[in-house]
This record gives C-alpha cells, sequence and structure tokens, in this order.
C-alpha cells in the first residue's frame, strides 16, 4: 500500500486522543487524504464517500456504485464497498462494514462537521451498540504536520505559481484586463501541470476575493495577485504585489516596510510557539515599523496542504502549537489608502528550530515591476 502522504505517527495519537477503535471521515479533503484519490463525483449528502480506518487492520472506502471502478483503479485501499444510489444510503451501507468488521459495539470516531444531523442519526438508529465521539479536530491534526512527500509535493506546487507569476507578469501589457492578465497567470501555471481554483487580481482597494473583470490595468498603479490553484492534489496559494511601470521612492518604500514585517514573522515562527502568539506578534512588528495596527487582519495565515485552509489558523484564539514539518501561508495584508493593498503571501515549513519559506524561487524583497 502507498502511504508515503500519511502521517502515521500522528494517525495514532488521533486514536489515543479520541479513544476510537476506528475513525471515520467522510470530508472531500480526508477522503483523499486517507485513500488517495479524490471521488469527483460525491454530491450532496446523498452520495458521499467515506473512509473506515480502524485501529488495527486494514482500511475500507466506501462509495457510490458509479464510483466503484475509478476508485478501484486509483486508491490503493483494497477493500472498496458500494452502495447503489437510491436504493441505499452512505449510512446503510456504513453501517454493514461496522458490522461486518466487528466494529458494532465498539467506540467510532465520526468526522461530524462532515455528516449531516440526519445522518449521524440514521447510523445511530443502525448500529445503536456503538459509541461515537467527534474526530474532527483529531483528524485535523493528524494532516497538520506533512510528511516529506507531502513537502516535496507542496514545494512543488508553489514552484510552479511562482513561474507562473513571474513569466505571466512578464507578457503584460498596459490596458490588459484584470482577467485577462490572470488568464495568463493561470495558462502558464496549467502548462507546468497546475489546475486552476479560485484566484484574483486586483488594484486599488478592492476587497480581497472580489470577481475579476475587465478593469484594465495603467501605469504607475499598484497591482496584486492572490493566486490559488493545485497541483497533484495539493494547494498553492501566493500573494505577489506589483507596479506597472518603474516604482517611485514612496511605493518602493511602502513595500519593503511590509516585506520587513513579513520576514520578521517568519524568523519569529518556530516549534512550541502557538499560531495565537505569531498574530498577535504581529502587532509588535507593525507598530515598530510605524504600520496602523487596523491593518491586522482576522487572520494573518492558514495552514495549507490538501486542504486550502487547514489547522492551524494564525488567528487570535487558535492556541495550536506549532510542530516540525506544519506548512502555513503566511499573508498579513497591507492596505494603503490611495494607494493598493500590498500583497505578500509565502509558504512557510516549520523546521526542528525555526522555520523557512519554501516559494523561494525569486527574490521578494523588492516589490515586482511590469515593463509599461
Amino acid at each position: 500500500m502507498k502511504t508515503d502522504r500519511i502521517n502515521h505517527e500522528k494517525l495514532q495519537e488521533a486514536f489515543d486522543q479520541t479513544g476510537a477503535d476506528a475513525l471515520v471521515v467522510a470530508s472531500a479533503e480526508n477522503i483523499q487524504y486517507f485513500s488517495g484519490t479524490a471521488v469527483y463525483s460525491a454530491l450532496g449528502w446523498e452520495r458521499i464517500p467515506f473512509v473506515l480506518w480502524p485501529r488495527e487492520g486494514s482500511p475500507t472506502l466506501g462509495v457510490c456504485n458509479i464510483d466503484e471502478s475509478w476508485v478501484k483503479e486509483k486508491s490503493w485501499i483494497q477493500d472498496v464497498h458500494s452502495y447503489v444510489e437510491f436504493a441505499q444510503s452512505p449510512m446503510e451501507l456504513l453501517a454493514e462494514v461496522l458490522k461486518e468488521r466487528g466494529l458494532a459495539r465498539k467506540t467510532i470516531g465520526l468526522e461530524k462537521m462532515s455528516l449531516t444531523a440526519a445522518q449521524q442519526e440514521e447510523l445511530l438508529a443502525l448500529v445503536p451498540t456503538a459509541g461515537y465521539v467527534a474526530c474532527d479536530e483529531a483528524v485535523a491534526n493528524v494532516r497538520a504536520c506533512k510528511t516529506e512527500e507531502e513537502i516535496v509535493t507542496l514545494r512543488k506546487a508553489f514552484h510552479i505559481a511562482e513561474q507562473a507569476i513571474h513569466d505571466g507578469f512578464a507578457e503584460v501589457k498596459v490596458g490588459m484586463t484584470h482577467k485577462a492578465v490572470l488568464d495568463t497567470v493561470t495558462g502558464k501555471a496549467a502548462a507546468l501541470g497546475a489546475s486552476r481554483s479560485r484566484s484574483s487580481f486586483a488594484s486599488g482597494d478592492t476587497p480581497p476575493h472580489s470577481e475579476v473583470g475587465g478593469k484594465k490595468i495603467k501605469p504607475g498603479e499598484v497591482v496584486r495577485i492572490d493566486f490559488v490553484g493545485r497541483y497533484e492534489g495539493y494547494y498553492h496559494d501566493i500573494g505577489r504585489t506589483a507596479v506597472v511601470g518603474d516604482p517611485n521612492p514612496e511605493v518602493r518604500d511602502l513595500y519593503r516596510g511590509r516585506w520587513r514585517v513579513q520576514k520578521r514573522l517568519v524568523d519569529f515562527m518556530r516549534p512550541g510557539v502557538r499560531a495565537c502568539d505569531v498574530y498577535w506578534r504581529a502587532f509588535d512588528y507593525f507598530e515598530e515599523e510605524g504600520l496602523p495596527l487596523n491593518e491586522v487582519g482576522p487572520h494573518i495565515g492558514h495552514g495549507v496542504g490538501i486542504g486550502i485552509h487547514e489547522s492551524p489558523i494564525i488567528q487570535p484564539y487558535d492556541r495550536s502549537e506549532l510542530e516540525p514539518n506544519m506548512t502555513f501561508c503566511i499573508e498579513p495584508r497591507f492596505p494603503v489608502p490611495g494607494v493598493g493593498v500590498f500583497h505578500i503571501e509565502d509558504l512557510i515549513r516549520i523546521t526542528d528550530t525555526g522555520s523557512e519559506v519554501l516559494s523561494d524561487m525569486y527574490d521578494t524583497s523588492e516589490i515586482l515591476t511590469i515593463e509599461v
């Protein structure tokens, strides 16, 4: 079985943390993580897949019958069960598997955030002798610390994104629409093997994640890209800021100060530091650089992997301690009224003693330029 991307040590901790004899996951991200394949036809509550992973023994993958041939070809899980849509519910199949595996009187960890209340009630009625506990947080912790194979894939995903931005911006001309710029960058990434997800390209004070439209770029303005995509099932989420034409001293200095905040935050990240500590430290760095404290958003970074926003989140209430091989996107936003928003977002890996930037193909200490 090819399970190099599964953190087995953390998986054992999940069993110990929950006291479960088996874990049941159903979210798209966890199906991909634990089975090694996406289930593309999963549609709403009536067509969900699930993975049942026992503390002892091999896992089971349950899918709608229209997905059976696909997952048998793509997944490394050998024990595949299926249900006929409309004729049998996913919970009826799960109940059968629990009984077949001798788990009907055991403690079952459920990914409750991905199962509807109705599905949980149905399962309880079908297998009332089992005990049920939530395993959402424990499973999130499994995925938080990446294996070496995952880190290699993530680094490649972000390098593709960096290359696509570099090559795409080299072809940008004044007068191109924001959509045309984003399409150019996306096309470069696709040629390198990435697939598109939700991205944005904007100027001025346009809110983040806004619809990309027909606004045209013009000389002298500050523009930014928040570029999201996937490579081999793993996300890249990278932010870069550029000025159209040669930057004037004010724009250059505005960018440099914000880049210094970014670098200091990365240098502060190390094992044992809590996610909330990183967030609050940003206020110190903003103040020391003379930046408005109201620029610090509700979060300034997030875990990244198979999911676009994974735990931990760099926000004021997340007390998770950073651990080696956690990976983060660090992205404090820096809006400057009348100038634009300076967006720097990088992939960070926590090492044994500190942290390192993995999105490191190009120097980001100076603002990018788009030639006019």
